[in-house]
């Protein structure tokens, strides 16, 4: 059986690569181009999921929190173009898995 992934960015070719990339991997890929949209697939189960820090409609860190106290066994690794030392620690604080 394959792992479940969501991967949650805002930009379209951020999310068709990895997308490939992890289905070539084996995984079952979902992906959301917003919080909102992550949302509504997080009724789902997913085994690991890779979240944006900036999206336009809310904080990745917010997503994060939300996973995490609704589903704690799933991985979240946070990712972002816009690393600083303080999302970093945030993230981790917050159960990510990685950052």
């Amino acid at each position: 059986m394959s792992r479940r992934l969501l991967i949650v960015d805002d930009e379209e070719s951020m999310l068709e690569f990895l997308s490939l990339l992890f289905q070539d991997s084996g995984f079952t890929v979902s992906t959301a181009s917003s919080a909102a949209e992550a949302r509504e697939r997080l009724e789902s189960t997913f085994d690991l999921v890779l979240c944006d820090i900036m999206m336009p409609d809310g904080n990745g860190l917010d997503l994060l929190r939300e996973i995490k106290d609704s589903r704690p066994a799933t991985s979240v690794i946070m990712m972002t173009a816009y690393s600083s030392s303080k999302s970093a620690i945030e993230a981790m604080r917050h159960g990510a898995y990685d950052y």
